[in-house]
């Protein structure tokens, strides 16, 4: 996604907007990398972002020892929340304008289920993973999505995953001519490879021969994709990977198709 890091949005830098959102607390059940917020929350996620900016203020001025930053982060002080209750009036203000601008530029939209309470976009999503680095062009880009197809055709053909590529769609600026990009943004499907044996017991063997202990059921099962996803990422900053649900769920966004993969005949269950 194309971000001008030197833009504002309701007055607030671009980089701030995007920790902020991603900062939001996650979606219900089943709306993967989908952020919910109210005004209230976005209040509470700017105060805390003030109050960041106060924490390394005071290192770069000597007053705080660097190595204490995490621990001054998590412990707001009460000095300082006292002292700021202007602040604290100025960030609900802020919050209500920026929720304001982010309908209008299609990040957020509200919720069916709830009032007051709104979701990100596939557009917001894609801000979220932006990062402010040096643009590539076209042919960088070009040989990072090579990479990326590379790579799925090596996971579904190995025996030790759990999880199948089925399809990958660029969209964003990929699919335009542009010939300077921040980032690919890429969408992709998966399939949950089962032979007959219970999925939570493949999830828990796998964790385990992974070196993960994971207890949490929601963290298992999820795993065998997280490795998929990390594999086809191979840690470029470059590469913005999302779920096909996104991609689907928002705004119409243009795309295209650049792999499909149909798995052997066998038991499957589709994510």
């Amino acid at each position: 996604m194309k971000v001008d890091w030197n833009a504002t949005l309701a007055g607030l830098r671009m980089m701030d907007v995007r920790d902020a959102i991603a900062a939001a607390p996650s979606g219900a059940t089943g709306e993967i990398g989908v952020n919910r917020f109210s005004v209230d929350t976005l209040a509470d996620i700017l105060r805390q972002q003030t109050w960041r900016k106060h924490v390394d203020e005071q290192i770069a001025l000597g007053r705080i020892e660097k190595r204490l930053r995490a621990s001054h982060l998590k412990n707001m002080h009460g000095k300082f929340v006292a002292a700021n209750q202007k602040l604290d009036r100025q960030h609900a203000a802020k919050a209500k304008k920026l929720i304001a601008a982010l309908l209008r530029e299609s990040y957020i939209i509200p919720t069916k289920d709830r009032g007051g309470i709104y979701k990100t976009t596939t557009k917001a999503n894609a801000l979220k993973m932006a990062k402010a680095v040096k643009r590539m062009d076209r042919a960088t880009a070009e040989a990072l999505v090579k990479g990326v197809l590379e790579r799925a055709c090596d996971i579904n053909k190995r025996k030790d995953l759990l999880v199948w590529v089925t399809e990958i769609r660029a969209f964003g600026s990929y699919i335009t001519d542009a010939q300077e990009l921040g980032d690919v943004d890429l969408a992709g499907s998966y399939l949950k490879r089962i032979k007959g044996q219970d999925w939570t017991t493949l999830c828990r063997a796998f964790a385990r021969a992974n070196g993960k202990n994971l207890d949490a059921l929601s963290g298992m099962f999820s795993y065998p994709e997280k490795v998929v996803k990390m594999l086809l990422k191979n840690r470029s900053p470059r590469i913005s990977l999302h779920d096909m649900e996104d991609l689907e769920r928002g705004d119409n966004w243009p795309s295209k198709l650049i792999y499909r993969w149909s798995p052997p005949m066998q038991r499957k269950t589709r994510r």
